[in-house]
């Protein structure tokens, strides 16, 4: 018998989302984010995949009707409760000849296209209508009103927040610095890992919900300070939250561990995670610093793929941005902002990604912690070591006689131990030095000391 493999994707989610840094807002586009599940009226048995803004249905034959009027509508209902967000559609027919992999393949590839077409957003902004300043979209009507305030988008967002919050007032959780942390994690390879081993609807179904209990369980295990956390999108193998930045690297760090955990004892398989940290001030806006924790992301993944491409290792990277808005981390922010070029040789000061377990060429982000925790201390030397840094864009052997010379006034003054920094630098990686603080990796030069130097800054002293 015909079957029909249906899928729907959400476009624009992140942007829908993160378009203010108004927290209400912020919060009220993902409970409506959240709750497109619900506009889903189906019998159980035609769901495979309802979360984090993927929806794969099957439908039989004599359902075909059910199917049609499915397609014709469900975007409609979607769209106008959600004005921003765009519903990409795909239709695959299969049957006991086809493999349903096969069929779920041609369904991605099939959405991939329908989501390079050009999408007419539903609140064009024709010349006689009042502009809503911040958003440049037209003012909302209600009631026969024009609501002075706010666009469409907003307004919904907004009557979203205060249906679940009434009027309780959130912050952007921040630290004492004002600094917060936008984190962006994906599952990795999962698609390789799983995609043999899956022959039936039922199957995939299974292990689409296995893997969202193991990635909710896995967040609610790491998250030890609900008050400095705001969850944005969570489901499926995805996770993006704001939360404190004295706090980022370590709930990443037990998220991926509890989810490589979780992913073990839900699916009898070892799915390891990537994650992107976008520190930045919290007045920063978020549109820009999402994008950059995705290609943080990206970019982690990219390094573990180059050690294992069958079974990346869990890894996660993180850069404090200073700039008013971003680009592109890899071919903007690395040439431009963390490579150093002196008399003789370049530098590169983003020595992540850091990992869950020892790599040959990278270090884990326990031994990372371990060396901030002693440069943290009054009497560490983190303001030679910036200057060091600036001497080092100049001249190498300047920026070398620099570090005896701290390594010096550190021993005579005792109040730094720095044969237990370097100790700890080697355990950073055994290349280590703190008169030779370089690891070479593909023939370039890397240096731990601005990342340490880096997130230090982000956080709060007392920590």
């Amino acid at each position: 018998m015909k079957q029909y493999l249906y899928g729907a994707s959400i476009g624009g989610i992140q942007k829908y989302i993160f378009k203010t840094n108004d927290l209400r807002s912020i919060v009220g586009a993902s409970e409506l984010v959240k709750s497109i599940n619900e506009e889903i009226k189906l019998e159980e048995k035609n769901i495979i995949i309802n979360a984090a803004g993927n929806i794969r249905l099957v439908f039989d034959e004599n359902k075909l009707d059910e199917l049609k009027n499915l397609v014709l509508t469900f975007p409609k209902r979607i769209m106008q409760k959600r004005f921003g967000i765009h519903i990409f559609q795909a239709i695959i027919e299969f049957d006991d000849k086809i493999n349903f992999m096969s069929a779920l393949q041609e369904l991605e590839k099939a959405l991939a296209i329908q989501q390079n077409k050009h999408q007419i957003p539903l609140d064009l902004t024709p010349f006689f209508v009042k502009i809503e300043p911040k958003s440049g979209r037209g003012l909302a009507i209600k009631d026969s009103k024009i609501v002075e305030n706010h666009d469409k988008a907003t307004l919904q967002k907004l009557e979203k927040y205060k249906e679940i919050y009434q009027e309780k007032n959130l912050e952007i959780p921040k630290n004492g610095k004002k600094k917060t942390a936008v984190i962006h994690a994906d599952g990795n390879s999962i698609g390789t890992r799983i995609g043999s081993k899956i022959k039936s609807p039922e199957e995939y179904k299974k292990f689409s919900q296995n893997l969202e209990k193991a990635t909710k369980e896995a967040f609610k295990s790491a998250n030890k300070n609900t008050y400095s956390i705001r969850e944005i999108i969570l489901g499926g193998d995805d996770m993006s939250i704001i939360c404190d930045a004295n706090i980022a690297l370590e709930f990443t760090r037990d998220f991926i561990v509890a989810f490589e955990k979780n992913t073990k004892k839900y699916l009898e398989e070892d799915i390891t995670m990537c994650a992107g940290i976008a520190f930045c001030n919290h007045k920063f806006p978020f549109h820009y610093a999402i994008n950059l924790a995705e290609q943080l992301c990206s970019f982690a993944k990219k390094n573990s793929k180059a050690i294992d491409k069958k079974s990346p290792p869990s890894s996660l990277m993180f850069y404090n941005t200073q700039n008013s808005s971003f680009d592109d981390y890899e071919l903007q922010t690395i040439p431009q902002e963390l490579c150093l070029q002196n008399n003789e040789e370049e530098i590169f000061l983003n020595f992540g990604p850091y990992f869950l377990t020892k790599q040959d060429e990278f270090s884990t982000i326990d031994d990372f912690l371990e060396v901030a925790k002693m440069l943290k201390t009054d009497a560490s030397p983190r303001t030679r070591l910036r200057d060091y840094l600036t001497i080092l864009g100049q001249n190498s052997y300047e920026a070398k006689e620099q570090l005896s010379r701290i390594k010096q006034i550190l021993q005579l003054k005792n109040k730094f131990d720095i044969d237990e920094f370097e100790k700890r630098l080697k355990n950073l990686n055994a290349k280590l030095e703190f008169e030779a603080p370089f690891l070479v990796r593909n023939n370039a030069k890397f240096t731990p000391f601005h990342e340490l130097i880096s997130y230090i800054s982000v956080i709060d002293e007392e920590r």
